[in-house]
Formats: C-alpha cells, structure tokens, sequence
C-alpha cells in the first residue's frame, strides 16, 4: 500500500512544471488498436481487442523526441506492482516508433518488463503530438485519459478500478495460472496435499476477480479443501472411538499440511478443544510438543558438529537428555556424546567447554584474592580447578597462577 500511495508522488515529480496539454482523443472513444512491426518483452504481437476486461496504460514516446524515459520507471513501476499491476488487472505497454536498435540499450538500462510496440505510429491515430503522453483505457475499451504522464494517470486508474473491476488476468499472468493449477494436479495425483494447496493458492492470487479463470482456481482450492475436510472427519471418528492418538496425529497433519487456509484453523481449534475436553489428548499432545522439541535440537546438534562448534553440539544434546527425557530421541542423542567423548580431540574441547564457566568464575575471583593480598583464599580458588577440572587447558592456568604465589 505504501507503494501505492508513493505512486502519485513519483509520476508527478517527473513532469512538474510542463505546460498542460488538452487531451488528445475525447473521453470515452473507443482505443485504435495497435499495429507494429516488431515487440520488445512480447513473445506474440499484442492486440488491445484482446485485452477487453483489462484496464490498459499506454506509454507513447517518439524517436525525434528526446526524454522518452521520463516516466518509464514510474510505468514499470505501474506494471509490476502486485496489487495496482499484477493483481487488480492493470497491464502498461510502450508505444514508440523508433526501432529496437535505437530503444533496446533503454529499455535495458530502466529495467523495462513491460511490452513495447516497435515501429509503430499508433500516435497518429491518437492524434497525439506532444510527447511523452500516456493514455488509460477501461476494460470496456474506451479512453478515459489522454495526456501527460502525471498523478493524474495513477487517479485516473483507481477510478477505473472502482467504477469498472477488470474482469480478465493480464496475460502474462494467465501463463502464471494455468502452470500453477497444472502443478495443483500433479500433486494432487502424488498425493502431496502440501503441494497442491500452495500451488492452487499462488494460482487464485494471481487471476482477477470476476475472470472464470479465478473460479477455476477457487474450484481447484475447494477440491483441495474436501480432502482436508474428509480427514478432519476421520479424526472425529477417531475421537468418537477414542483413539486419541491417531486423532491428535491426523488433526496436526491436517494443521501442517493445509497451513494458510480455513480447515487448517478449524482443525486447530478442535485439537485445542480436545486438549481442554480430555487429558489422555492432553498428555498425547505434550508428549509430541517434546518429541518435536527434542528433534529440533537434534538437527541443531547435527550442524553444530558439522560445523566443528563441538561446545554447542554438547549443549544441545544435553538439554534433549534433560529436557526430553521420555522420548526416543534419547538415546541418540546418547549415542552421539559417547563418539564425541571417544574422539581424543573433542573430548578435550568438550571438557574446556564444561569447566569453562565454573572454572572463569574460580579464576576470576583468584586474581581478586591475590589483588587484596588474600593469598591463602587465591590458593584455594585454584586448587578447585586442579581438583574438579583436570585435564583442561584451565587446570593448566591454574599451575600457572599457583606457582607465582610460592
């Protein structure tokens, strides 16, 4: 929205100060169509009778005309943005009558991903003779504005927008679309849910309102939807049979794998429900909250090791065997400490890395006994160290000190 908001500010900071033009075809006349001898970011030729349902700016500037990139960051800008552009069925495109050798080095330096209709003169026909000029058609095919790319364009738009919603997906988008709902099938025919669901999703959020493409992606997400909704029915028949596990697992799966959309809050509320109503749920429900816990701290265990940060690897094990006693991550956490400790090296990071935090703490407060001349206490300090951490790199430091007090 912020963007949005910006977009007034930009287009008419870029003309500020230019004489104002009369507009060049009367409002409300049909848009001639488009004809040029070559496109830029265009994989066919376009044509404006194709594009009824879509709200059109376009950019016209000419080759014997200088500044004809004033303005065409703020229509990129325009285009690309996801709610004015992509999502609300606003498409801009470039008119121009110079050559893609003479624009090409441009529209590469402003970023342009807009179409460009090369070598074309469709100024003529819009009787435009001051450049650059922009013009907004509605879904409906008619001018609405004719004239200088200010804040005007942007208003302009809005007002389209409000009194007449595109009903068509811009067709790059369409692309988008129909890939997004292929990929919902073929994950759906894996049986990936998960996948089917984000795809389907990406795909409605793309498709504009009022195009039948959209009811074809809330067709495909209802669909989706059933399967969620048949597996929240099998948990309650779980429930009923008081199966409690199976029910709080199918309840999560339908959680996880639905993430985003209404049966995965419904199901969240019903397992919140159970815990509340049953206490075999209750235990179910902590005892997995610790598996995951503990399974976590397994990863980060793992890539602690990997990356040779041996201290940290230890401190993660221990709180799986501390924290998450009763599960079965236990016992490989257990299994990884021992083949750390029967590494010579690591054993002997692992044991600096144990004493580190006692043994700082005796030393500290040695080197403040010394200071006030408190010999005897420095002495006893230090023999703590020698005692409880041998074999460290601070029983060593240690020796060190308690020589210098004989």
């Amino acid at each position: 929205m912020r963007m949005v908001l910006l977009l007034p500010v930009l287009l008419g900071c870029m003309l500020a100060g230019t004489r104002p033009v009369l507009a060049d075809l009367e409002k409300g006349t049909y848009a001639p169509d488009l004809e040029a001898k070559d496109w830029y970011n265009a994989e066919e030729p376009l044509s404006l009778k194709d594009m009824r349902g879509l709200v059109v700016v376009l950019y016209f500037w000419v080759s014997w005309h200088r500044g004809g990139e004033v303005a065409m960051k703020e229509i990129n800008i325009v285009h690309n943005h996801r709610v004015l552009g992509r999502n609300m069925g606003v498409m801009c495109i470039g008119v121009t009558d110079a050559a893609r050798s003479q624009v090409e080095r441009t529209l590469k330096q402003e970023k342009a991903t807009f179409p460009v209709a090369l070598e074309c003169k469709a100024y003529e026909e819009y009787r435009i003779e001051s450049f650059p000029r922009c013009v907004v058609i509605d879904p409906h095919g008619k001018i609405q504005y004719s004239g200088e790319p200010t804040e005007e364009v942007v208003r302009v738009i809005f007002d389209i927008l409000a009194d007449t919603p595109p009903s068509r997906t811009r067709p790059s988008e369409v692309i988008v679309v129909h890939r997004r709902l292929e990929e919902a099938r073929n994950a759906l025919r894996d049986r990936d849910f998960r996948r089917a669901f984000v795809a389907a999703r990406e795909a409605y959020e793309h498709a504009v309102t009022g195009d039948p493409l959209k009811a074809k992606c809330q067709d495909m997400l209802e669909l989706i939807d059933m399967i969620g909704r048949d597996k929240l029915s099998e948990a309650e028949q779980m429930v009923d049979d008081k199966n409690y596990d199976k029910a709080v697992s199918n309840l999560r799966w339908i959680v996880r794998t639905f993430q985003g959309a209404e049966i995965a809050r419904d199901s969240r509320k019903r397992l919140q429900s159970l815990k509340n109503q049953y206490d075999e749920v209750a235990k179910i429900m902590t005892g997995n909250t610790r598996l995951v816990e503990a399974a976590k701290l397994l990863s980060t265990a793992r890539e602690r090791i990997i990356a040779q940060d041996f201290g940290a690897a230890y401190d993660a094990l221990q709180k799986i065997k501390r924290d998450c006693p009763d599960t079965e991550v236990v016992p490989i956490a257990e299994g990884i400490l021992q083949r750390m400790q029967a590494q010579t090296a690591v054993a002997a990071i692992l044991r600096d890395h144990i004493a580190k935090g006692e043994c700082e703490t005796l030393l500290a407060q040695a080197r403040t006994a010394i200071a006030r001349g408190r010999r005897q206490d420095a002495e006893g300090y230090l023999r703590k160290i020698l005692d409880g951490y041998p074999n460290t790199r601070y029983e060593r430091e240690a020796v060190d000190m308690l020589k210098t007090l004989r």
